[in-house]
């Protein structure tokens, strides 16, 4: 909890970018630079899947871009076309949003560098980092609650000073115990995420008991 969210300042990365040669020459409007000899314009397309809640946010993010001369086209793909793109990494700006259902999970999948080499993999941008895969190994063999917490919390810092996502926000959801929800059920847990509502039944019993 005391790691800090970055801030949000477009004049700060108007600066960062200048800091790395980026500089609108002839006034157009977006920025130049010189990559491998060539004057290059600093565009950009983000693949988005083809949702209200997306279109309004990289609507946002694409205005924002362009107040400091980077250029970002939107491309909008239904969930299909989306998820063959994402696991083939045939992209160059994308956004992504995780859930879980309240327990931990295995982080091993989306972080560790081994996954890189796997297509498809959930490591769709390829990080990798020594010390990241060093605690995620090490998670996967520590048992002690109080311990695995630690461990877990060390890698959440290390993700976030090496910044290979943006996080856009983080939310809860509350998890109830419901098994009147639906019928034959003994126990559940009902995981309410607007506009989403799962339900994971526990256990099972037969009709009439």
């Amino acid at each position: 909890k005391d790691i800090e969210p970055l801030a949000f300042d477009l004049e700060r990365s108007r600066e960062l970018l200048a800091d790395e040669g980026w500089e609108d020459n002839d006034g157009d409007g977006v920025l130049e630079n010189t990559i491998d000899g060539v004057e290059t314009e600093f565009r950009v397309t983000a693949m988005i899947p083809n949702n209200e809640e997306f279109k309004k946010m990289f609507e946002i993010f694409k205005e924002d871009l362009a107040k400091i001369g980077v250029k970002m086209e939107l491309e909008f793909l239904n969930w299909k076309q989306f998820i063959e793109r994402l696991d083939a990494r045939k992209f160059e700006c994308t956004s992504l949003g995780w859930s879980g259902s309240g327990w931990e999970s295995d982080l091993f999948q989306i972080w560790h560098s081994s996954m890189i080499d796997e297509v498809p993999s959930s490591n769709f941008i390829e990080f990798g980092d020594d010390e990241a895969d060093e605690l995620i190994v090490t998670l996967r063999g520590t048992f002690e609650h109080e311990d695995r917490v630690r461990l877990q919390r060390k890698l959440h810092k290390r993700i976030a000073a090496l910044q290979p996502y943006t996080f856009l926000r983080c939310f809860q959801a509350p998890l109830m115990v419901w098994p009147e929800k639906v019928g034959n059920v003994d126990a559940g847990i009902q995981y309410a995420t607007r506009p989403k509502i799962r339900y994971y039944p526990m256990a099972m019993r037969p009709a009439g008991r």
